[in-house]
């Protein structure tokens, strides 16, 4: 009989049995797009987005996303600002940042991109006048950068031994998980108004 709210799923395709069982368990919905490649391309993620919200708009919200890659080409901050207000206008509630930046975007020098790179302050700035939530997964549990035996939960041994390419334990060319948060801090210390 209490509502919940369940603020971290990945919803792709239509689901009518899903969004069924989740109004018989009383349960609300946040699905959450990424840049991830297990995921359906972002623009198929955006689309199904919409439909769910489209079609379950008391029980489905969605926080759309951008794609990093080729930040440092013309024409980048223009294409993200255009698809991030078309995505709000058009009921997204959030936008996620994902690890993409900071664990698989590189510069033309070859530096890892962080979350603090000038080139996303306009698009930050942008969110802040929007009064836009901003939602963060910036690199990984510190336990990513342990080996697997020193991991402390059981599911981050599981999910680092299925996706090696995050296991940063086994990756010292990205950055630390100490250099990640301190990104993380410097990006919200000059965005304080950020959401």
């Amino acid at each position: 009989k209490m509502e919940k709210v369940d603020a971290h799923v990945h919803l792709h395709g239509t689901l009518p049995g899903f969004v069924a069982r989740a109004t018989a368990d009383n349960v609300r919905l946040l699905t959450i797009n990424v840049n991830y490649s297990d995921f359906p391309p972002l623009p198929e993620q955006h689309r199904d987005a919409l439909a769910l919200r489209a079609a379950y708009p008391d029980r489905v919200a969605f926080a759309t996303t951008f794609d990093a890659a080729g930040s440092d080409q013309s024409g980048w901050e223009q294409g993200v600002k255009r698809q991030l207000t078309d995505a709000l206008d058009a009921g997204a509630v959030a936008v996620k940042v994902w690890k993409d930046i900071g664990m698989q975007q590189r510069d033309a020098n070859g530096r890892a991109v962080m979350i603090d790179d000038p080139r996303f302050t306009p698009i930050f700035r942008m969110l802040e006048q929007r009064g836009t939530v901003v939602l963060g997964h910036l690199g990984e549990p510190r336990n990513a950068w342990l080996p697997l035996s020193e991991m402390t939960i059981n599911g981050d041994r599981e999910y680092f031994k299925n996706h090696p390419h995050y296991h940063m334990a086994k990756h010292a060319e990205w950055p630390t998980y100490e250099q990640q948060v301190a990104a993380r801090d410097r990006m919200l210390d000059q965005h304080p108004k950020l959401r």
